[in-house]
C-alpha cells in the first residue's frame, strides 16, 4: 500500500504539472471519460488507445487523465489530451522539456522521434527524483489536428519490461480522426 500511495502522489504531481504548467489554465478541450479502449474528450470527440493486458485496473483521479494502475508492477499508465489554439504553437520537444524541469537529479535515459498515427511523435525515458522519490517516466507526446496527446508510464525506480510492453500496446493503439 505504501508503494501505491507513492505512485499515486507522483502520478498526481505529473498530471497536475501537465495541466497547469505546460498548457496553462484549463481553457482547452480535455479528457472526460473512457470506455471500450476509447478516450472521450469534452467536445464529444474521442481517440482510440490499445487494450492493456490483465492486471491493469482503472484508477479514479482528481485530475483530468485516464489512468490505470498495476499493483503487482507498482506502475501507472496514463493518457490525456489538450485541444485548442494554446497547444498548437508548442513544439513537441519543448513540451517534453517542460517535464524535465519538474525533476530533481534528472536524466534523459533515451529519446527518439517516431511516427504515431501518421504524425511525428517524441518518446523519452526520464529518470529522476520527485519529492525525494526515485521515479522513471516513459513519456510519449504527439500532436494531431490541433490537439496534443500525451501518454506516460510512471514507476518508482526503474520500469519493468512488463510495464514497458503494456505501455507500448497502449500508446501504439492510438488513433484520432
Amino acid at each position: 500500500m505504501l508503494i501505491r500511495g507513492k505512485i499515486v502522489i507522483i502520478l498526481t504531481f505529473v498530471a497536475l504539472f501537465f495541466t497547469t504548467c505546460v498548457f496553462g489554465p484549463n481553457r482547452s478541450t480535455g479528457v472526460v471519460s473512457y470506455r471500450d479502449d476509447r478516450v472521450y474528450l469534452r467536445n464529444l470527440d474521442h481517440f482510440q488507445v490499445g487494450q492493456l493486458p490483465g492486471g491493469w485496473e482503472r484508477m479514479r483521479t482528481r485530475v483530468r487523465t485516464i489512468t490505470f494502475y498495476n499493483e503487482g508492477l507498482g506502475s501507472t499508465i496514463s493518457t490525456d489530451a489538450y485541444c485548442g489554439k494554446n497547444v498548437e504553437a508548442r513544439l513537441l520537444d519543448s513540451l517534453s522539456g517542460d517535464i524535465l524541469n519538474a525533476f530533481d537529479k534528472k536524466q534523459v535515459i533515451s529519446e527518439k522521434e517516431f511516427d504515431l498515427d501518421g504524425r511525428g511523435a517524441v518518446r523519452q525515458l526520464i529518470a529522476g527524483e520527485l519529492d525525494g522519490v526515485a521515479v522513471t517516466v516513459d513519456l510519449v507526446i504527439v500532436r494531431k489536428n490541433e490537439c496534443v496527446f500525451d501518454f506516460y508510464s510512471v514507476s518508482e525506480g526503474g520500469i519493468s519490461p512488463e510495464t514497458t510492453n503494456a505501455f507500448e500496446l497502449f500508446f501504439e493503439g492510438f488513433h484520432y480522426e
